[in-house]
């Protein structure tokens, strides 16, 4: 999905993007809007990401898997510019 970072705590691992809380580990990857890694320091309040997470239920938590940074929302016509994104 794509959203707003709201929050975020390094200390924690959390992030709430869309008023939901996601934790990272050791396997979240973190990238650019054009796909290439980079490094947590660079996620910021306010800014655009894409997130492709999973459910723990076991934990009742959000896990991020991968995480983009985006310039902005990005609207249908412009996904193509973005292969990472799926379209629900």
């Amino acid at each position: 999905m794509q959203g707003v970072v709201m929050s975020l705590d390094l200390k924690k691992s959390t992030v709430v993007i869309n008023e939901m809380t996601f934790v990272w580990d050791q396997q979240t990857t973190f990238h650019n809007e054009a796909g290439s890694p980079i490094t947590i320091d660079k996620l910021r309040t306010k800014g655009w990401v894409y997130i492709e997470g999973e459910n723990d239920k076991a934990h009742k938590r959000w896990v991020a898997k991968k995480i983009y940074l985006l310039p902005r929302f990005i609207k249908s016509k412009e996904l193509h510019l973005y292969p990472f994104i799926q379209q629900d």
